[in-house]
């Protein structure tokens, strides 16, 4: 098959051209162009009209000149500009596993998340987006205090009740020996990303499910000390807002540093629920019902954790890009 060599701004087009053509008119001429800037091939199709190829007898290549169409170079120019633009743009798309641990008074936290955000905007700085994630609570001897909304805080009003004050006179005291829960959930993911090293965030756990061992615990309530031998962890767990909350959730304010291609440190202040029940004794409320959720406010700081960074590669994922 001979060839062709057209020559143009940018660089060299190959022309296939099957069999010898002699002042004809060549029409629908497939052109690959390889631009030395770019990892991409650029291929597409157009007419030459009243093309004249003069192929010299025992050569297979010669350089001639094309009258070429307004529309090709317009069209050479857009992919040229689009393409670049993509590829200064972070994908659409950012999927990570990430692992954290942090410790308390006497009580710790693991836990592992998959995250799917969404970057937005037109620099895609911002993230947005839902993940999964499975935490494991322990501790020693730690109490855990009337958990309803409507003993705990002088108002139940959604998310006015985080800066509502405590009724300490309905408030019991639940003191579990060795409380263990293992929880896993739907969590919701913002992120903002500072510079190709830093970024920022926050998560929540949004609805999910714990399971864990009952354990012995001591209910102060009244002023009597009364054992339950069998508390357990509460099994259904839901986002509602402060006290309003049921069952066991965390969440985690963050910054992380990209020491690798596919890897972050991130150092992490982590609020975690952790709820558990009653089987035998009972808070008495002012109304006469029976209260059997008790709730432990977890608060640790300063914790660091190793993160996988971009799972794409890891699960030979697609990158997205738009």
């Amino acid at each position: 098959m001979n060839r062709v060599r057209y020559p143009i701004a940018f660089g060299d087009v190959e022309i296939p051209l099957f069999g010898s053509y002699r002042n004809q008119k060549v029409r629908q001429v497939f052109i690959r162009r390889q631009w030395q800037f770019l990892p991409q091939t650029v291929a597409c199709y157009f007419d030459l009209a009243a093309a004249k190829a003069p192929i010299a007898a025992g050569h297979n290549t010669k350089k001639i000149k094309f009258p070429m169409q307004k529309s090709f170079l317009l069209l050479l120019v857009l992919s040229h500009t689009i393409h670049l633009q993509a590829q200064n743009s972070p994908p659409a798309v950012n999927r990570f596993l990430d692992v954290s641990g942090a410790l308390g008074d006497k009580e710790g936290t693991i836990s592992f998340s998959y995250v799917n955000n969404w970057r937005v905007g037109k620099s895609r700085k911002f993230e947005v987006g839902l993940g999964a994630r499975s935490t494991f609570y322990s501790g020693t001897d730690k109490p855990f205090y009337t958990a309803p909304a409507r003993l705990a805080r002088s108002t139940t009003i959604p998310f006015i009740i985080v800066f509502a004050g405590h009724d300490e006179k309905n408030i019991d005291t639940l003191t579990v020996r060795k409380p263990s829960v293992f929880s896993l959930n739907l969590s919701a993911n913002f992120g903002y990303r500072f510079s190709s090293k830093w970024y920022g965030g926050v998560n929540i756990d949004l609805i999910g499910f714990s399971l864990g061992s009952t354990s012995n615990a001591f209910l102060l309530s009244n002023g009597a000390i009364s054992p339950d031998p069998a508390v357990k962890p509460a099994h259904f767990n839901l986002l509602l807002t402060g006290d309003n909350d049921y069952g066991s959730l965390n969440s985690e304010f963050f910054m992380k540093y990209k020491v690798a291609e596919r890897w972050q440190l991130k150092a992490v202040y982590q609020f975690y629920f952790a709820e558990y029940k009653t089987t035998d004794r009972y808070q008495v409320a002012p109304d006469g019902t029976k209260v059997d959720r008790f709730r432990n406010k977890v608060n640790a700081s300063g914790s660091v954790s190793l993160m996988i960074y971009d799972v794409r590669s890891v699960f030979r994922l697609p990158t997205l890009r738009t």
